[in-house]
């Protein structure tokens, strides 16, 4: 598979246009991204968001979640397609978080599609960044985060110190997502994440629970 691909398949979650812009929690409501299940169902989600973005050009929410969904699009483009079309993505969740430095919806937007995508695009110090700033605006301003927002953030902080292979730091991150009342991401979806975290770090442990379990 071609590096600039690799990463674009872990890309998060499921997408609905009135549910990422309808907020029933109190403070900023939790992100829903578009996933590339196939082309039409990406090309139908770029549409609606191209057509909200003309009506309210001021929606960085949804100017973050264009640039989200193009770098999905490059999964089904030719090769000689998907570097531009990439870098477009890019360019336009780095202008919403620009013109909305504080809202942490769209630092998490970025940040779950920076510590995704390939390294060939160099989005690692932007993740950190992200996280960085998401991790100091949940400390100093809890309220101002729903459930749902607060879960994801703590989730994907998880998700993104595994990969760097912070597995303490991953596991007490996880096992904050969980205590959190929210159905997103799953718990199905955290303990797994937990399960492999745990495992990667007390490899003996695992080995004797699981013996105990087949005697």
């Amino acid at each position: 598979m071609h590096p600039l691909l690799a990463g674009l398949f872990f890309l998060f979650s499921a997408f609905s246009i009135s549910k990422c812009l309808a907020n029933t929690e109190t403070g900023f409501p939790g992100v829903d991204l578009p996933t590339a299940i196939s082309e039409d169902r990406i090309d139908q989600k770029i549409d609606e968001l191209q057509a909200l973005i003309t009506t309210q050009p001021g929606n960085q929410i949804a100017i973050a979640y264009l640039g989200y969904a193009l770098t999905q699009k490059a999964l089904f483009v030719p090769l000689s397609q998907k570097k531009s079309l990439v870098h477009r993505g890019i360019t336009k969740m780095d202008q919403a978080v620009l013109a909305s430095p504080s809202d942490p919806r769209l630092r998490l937007i970025r940040a779950i599609n920076a510590y995704q995508l390939p390294k060939i695009l160099k989005r690692h110090p932007v993740a950190l960044q992200d996280f960085e700033t998401l991790k100091i605006q949940l400390q100093q301003s809890p309220e101002k985060f729903s459930p749902t927002l607060t879960r994801q953030i703590l989730f994907h902080l998880g998700s993104f110190s595994l990969k760097e292979g912070q597995n303490e730091a991953a596991i007490q991150f996880l096992k904050k997502a969980q205590k959190i009342p929210s159905d997103l991401p799953t718990n199905q979806v955290i303990q797994s994440l937990l399960h492999t975290a745990q495992r990667e770090t007390f490899p003996l442990n695992h080995v004797e629970s699981h013996q105990t379990e087949t005697q």
